[in-house]
């Protein structure tokens, strides 16, 4: 889980253009979380323990999506290139989450 805003986690730092490459780093480097908005808005924390969809936004250009994990039988009808996946979230949640984020 990602901490609340304002504290930091150590994440694994982007050296390249490729989410591939972003993968096989082992540079760490701090992140700092701006703003956490849910379905409702900004958020002191992730759903008293992330149990929600969420978008959390950090002080660089990157924005992490909290969302369910596809089941099997979802996952079997993705596909996508080596190094990045999948989470899914009600469409009306997302709309929400994405009005917070384009105004804020």
């Amino acid at each position: 889980m990602i901490p609340s805003p304002g504290s930091s986690n150590r994440v694994p730092a982007h050296r390249g253009s490729t989410p591939a490459a972003h993968q096989k780093t082992n540079h760490l480097h701090t992140m700092h979380i701006q703003r956490i908005i849910g379905e409702k808005g900004d958020m002191p924390q992730f759903c008293n323990g992330g149990g929600c969809p969420a978008a959390v936004l950090t002080e660089g250009q990157d924005i992490f999506i909290q969302g369910y994990i596809p089941s099997p039988a979802e996952r079997g009808h993705l596909s996508g290139p080596d190094g990045e996946d999948f989470v899914k979230m009600p469409r009306a949640v997302f709309e929400k989450i994405a009005r917070h984020v384009l105004n804020s």
